[in-house]
């Protein structure tokens, strides 16, 4: 991580609710122990190096990534959890797998 690095911003927390879910990207301005400093749009805004959220005592409405297929990744898996949940969930579900079915799930996950 270097000074004039791209980097790539999620929204998520308050600003994703009520602006909807973005990737924004912006560059590093400046680099410090413990917090980075990006400037996107015309927000400059401090995120922690280690937990890449925004610097904050409220919600942290922000998260950058390296790059923007971290993003797309990261929202893929959160995509397809809530499909294999929503597929073995309820007692709706309890007969719509046969056993062989069940039991490859289980060893796939084994």
């Amino acid at each position: 991580m270097n000074i004039g690095d791209k980097i790539f911003i999620k929204t998520q927390g308050n600003e994703a609710r009520y602006s909807g879910s973005k990737i924004i990207e912006g560059n590093i301005i400046s680099i410090g122990r413990k917090y980075v400093t990006i400037e996107f749009g015309y927000r400059k805004m401090q995120f922690n190096i280690d937990s890449r959220e925004q610097k904050t005592d409220y919600c942290k409405d922000f998260v950058f990534y390296n790059t923007k297929e971290e993003i797309l990744e990261e929202i893929e898996i959160n995509n397809l959890y809530a499909q294999i949940k929503q597929a073995f969930s309820g007692y709706i579900n309890n007969n719509k797998y046969s056993i062989e079915e069940l039991r490859s799930v289980r060893a796939l996950l084994k």
